[in-house]
């Protein structure tokens, strides 16, 4: 019996990808929210999965429309002007003309003070601001999106097509918290996920655990065959009209980032992405962060 033990305890671990070192900061989260069973999750056991994991850390809420009569004790949603401006010109509004004001039928919404685990990259900043009043928003536009995205990697219009999509809207829009939702979601039936939230700064979440790397990468077969059964999430919005080539290996990229012309006519010219506009804050998606859940949507100049 002890000789068993000792070489189980020499056995090797799971080995990185070249470039890579295990990270432990995302590890909570990605042990939280991954299949018990160790996934991915089987199309028909997607329900299933995201009931007994993430939607397990999800709250919901409907509208009232009394929050939508204005008076001094009640929120100015109405008056707050969302910037659309974009420094180069992009032209008018993708959601013109159609009814964002209708909003979705119910207010889904994670805790964050109850749930501390999934605090990561820019929820932490909100947390520092808010404290324990913080709460992740899960726009209906987020859960729209990710049936889109996953219907197409599952059911390709044909042989040729690979799943790219550049997710764009006002800033201020959730296009950052977003991103989140997406790999909380992924993680949940169990997929292996690339996050980048900078251009050097990526994370692999995996069966095994998450490894970083802070470097360019490189074509290593290694990398490129977990690209393969992967999808990659980027949430980058610097002024480069950046995105590495070797992520076209990949199962589905998902890149958000403010409309800037030239950024997604690259994407779209490189990866032959598709376009997904963010609809605009409904009246009852203000009214109900504001008024019930004691939250600000951010605005203006905020970078989500």
């Amino acid at each position: 019996m002890a000789a068993q033990a000792k070489v189980s305890a020499t056995l090797p671990g799971p080995a990185t990808l070249p470039q890579f070192a295990w990270d432990h900061l995302y590890e909570s989260p990605r042990v939280t929210l991954w299949p018990a069973d160790g996934g991915p999750v089987e199309e028909s056991a997607r329900g299933e999965a995201l009931a007994s994991k993430l939607c397990n850390c999800i709250e919901s809420l409907t509208p009232d429309d009394g929050w939508l009569i204005p008076n001094s004790q009640k929120s100015h949603s109405d008056t707050m002007d969302v910037d659309d401006s974009d420094s180069e010109g992009e032209g008018e509004d993708p959601n013109e003309g159609e009814d964002v004001d209708k909003g979705p039928v119910r207010i889904r919404y994670i805790n964050l003070d109850a749930h501390p685990v999934l605090t990561i990259d820019d929820l932490v900043r909100e947390v520092h601001q808010h404290g324990d009043k913080t709460t992740f928003i899960i726009r209906h536009e987020y859960e729209l999106f990710m049936e889109h995205a996953m219907s197409r990697v599952s059911n390709p219009p044909d042989d040729s097509y690979r799943a790219r999509f550049f997710v764009t809207g006002q800033p201020g829009i959730g296009k950052s918290f977003g991103c989140l939702y997406f790999l909380f979601r992924l993680l949940a039936l169990g997929q292996s996920v690339f996050f980048l939230n900078a251009p050097t700064k990526v994370y692999y979440f995996s069966g095994d655990g998450v490894q970083r790397s802070d470097q360019t990468l490189e074509t290593w077969p290694a990398t490129l065959k977990a690209l393969q059964n992967s999808w990659v999430l980027i949430d980058v919005d610097d002024k480069s009209e950046w995105a590495p080539k070797i992520f076209n290996h990949a199962r589905c990229v998902v890149w958000t980032s403010s409309p800037r012309e030239s950024r997604s006519k690259e994407f779209l010219k490189r990866f032959g992405a598709e376009t997904w506009y963010m609809k605009a804050w409904s009246s009852k998606e203000i009214a109900a962060v504001t008024c019930a859940l004691f939250f600000m949507p951010f605005f203006g100049n905020c970078q989500c």
